[in-house]
């Protein structure tokens, strides 16, 4: 291996979490998913690449390694080195950034799902507002959950800068741009972490334990069907992605607050949809469900500003299809999502819900609930 990386004995190389390192004989693979790109390693690279996880110096993994197989650290570093170094070269690590001028004076906030964790740190203090008010729901103290990503914001010159573990996200952008892209990553790294899970373009709310999956594509009007729910009582769980477990057919919530557009008294293309302000929900905590859920109807809405509100069933394998369409995470389960799919529509009732602005959300879809 080549050492054109130059990764030195005191730096703390962090995975690539989109990596899987799968043991093969007496080496490894490691497979890139999101790039669809698989690599050859050693097992000695492996072992690097596991122990990998942007706090520890390469020098302490070596110590870690050297013990194991009766080696001091001088006699293994430089080729500890090198393995690191070709590892990230191919995008299989990466350094932690370094980038606050003034890391005392930052705010830190973890950005929690399950064991899992994303740290995003950052001395703008509007931008750390607007963070804290997005995930509110989502922030928890560190402990000992896996972290997935650390992400650095700061401002200079009127502009603000993010940095990750991969590099450059966003340069030169707006608070909006800036809050956006880190909102796709943050579920991105979740999404990576937890592939065990389907990813549904979806939101989903409960009422008195019956609980409502609510699909489509993009602006067809789910955010608007939630926020609704939520105002007339209902517990929130996502408007825009929801986790399901096919193994024990729960959905988890993802409670980002709802932001939505609101609908005009005529039909809007989707650019002239796109150019409307958001309106964000604050979420109370007590309305928030933490705990999972089973999916006892989905509905897919579509506004219709020209037409009467109406309720009517779905067929099944139509459902399975939409629902299909919008899995985030089709591409990595192929097959395996679309089987998983078909079960969960052939067990929940599908609703198509056509509604106008003068529709009561709540009281149109109680025959859903019953």
């Amino acid at each position: 291996m080549t050492d054109n990386a130059g990764i030195q004995a005191e730096d703390a190389p962090i995975q690539n979490p989109s990596v899987r390192a799968h043991g093969v004989r007496n080496n490894a693979v490691l497979h890139d998913w999101e790039r669809d790109q698989v690599f050859s390693v050693s097992a000695l690279a492996k072992e690097v690449w596991n122990r990998c996880d942007g706090a520890t110096p390469l020098a302490d993994i070596g110590r870690e390694i050297g013990n194991s197989v009766g080696l001091p650290l001088d006699k293994i570093l430089n080729r500890l080195r090198q393995i690191a170094s070709e590892l990230k070269r191919q995008d299989l690590l990466f350094l932690p950034c370094r980038v606050l001028e003034n890391e005392e004076a930052s705010t830190t906030i973890h950005i929690i799902f399950g064991n899992h964790q994303v740290e995003v740190r950052t001395s703008a203090s509007e931008f750390a507002q607007v963070v804290q008010r997005l995930f509110c729901e989502m922030i928890g103290e560190s402990r000992a959950r896996q972290r997935l990503d650390v992400l650095d914001v700061w401002k200079q010159g009127g502009k603000y800068y993010m940095q990750g573990t991969r590099g450059h996200h966003v340069e030169d952008g707006s608070l909006e741009d800036t809050v956006r892209t880190l909102k796709h990553k943050i579920s991105r790294r979740f999404k990576e972490a937890r592939s065990d899970l389907i990813w549904l373009h979806a939101g989903a709310a409960t009422q008195n334990d019956t609980s409502v999956l609510v699909a489509g594509e993009w602006g067809s009007g789910k955010s608007t069907v939630v926020a609704n729910l939520y105002r007339a009582g209902w517990k929130y769980l996502s408007d825009d992605r929801i986790p399901y477990d096919p193994d024990s057919g729960q959905i988890f919530s993802f409670p980002v607050p709802p932001a939505y557009r609101k609908p005009e008294e005529e039909y809007l293309s989707k650019d002239e949809l796109a150019g409307l302000p958001k309106e964000y929900i604050s979420l109370e905590p007590p309305r928030v469900r933490s705990s999972s859920a089973q999916v006892d109807a989905i509905v897919f809405p579509a506004f219709k500003p020209d037409r009467p509100e109406k309720v009517e069933g779905r067929d099944a394998a139509e459902a399975a299809v939409e629902l299909a369409c919008g899995c985030l995470s089709a591409g990595r389960y192929h097959g395996d999502a679309v089987e998983e799919l078909c079960q969960l529509a052939n067990q929940a009732p599908a609703f198509q819900f056509q509604y106008n602005s003068g529709t009561s959300i709540a009281s149109a879809l109680a025959s859903v609930v019953k």
